[in-house]
């Protein structure tokens, strides 16, 4: 691997690296996200569950994994219990 494609690849990885802990941590607590955006929105995930589709269903209709779809659902269904 190049020396430039390597600095390509981890230019991402550098920046959030640089970020100390504390700025990342009052960012959040202003209620900034930082990281990669969800693949589905809140709203994709209600018409999910009332929708009554399989999961292969709408795996295949959003494009997403397995993996995000239950994880997806898991996170719901714990906002609406609490």
């Amino acid at each position: 691997m190049s020396d430039a494609s390597r600095d390509e690849n981890s230019s991402s990885w550098a920046v959030q690296a640089s970020v100390p802990p504390r700025a990342r941590a009052a960012a959040r607590a202003r209620g900034k996200h930082s990281g990669r955006p969800a693949k589905l929105t809140e709203a994709q995930v209600r018409a999910l569950r009332a929708g009554g589709e399989s999961i292969s269903e709408v795996v295949a209709g959003f494009g997403v994994s397995l993996a995000t779809v239950y994880r997806a659902l898991r996170e719901d269904t714990q906002a609406q219990a609490s």
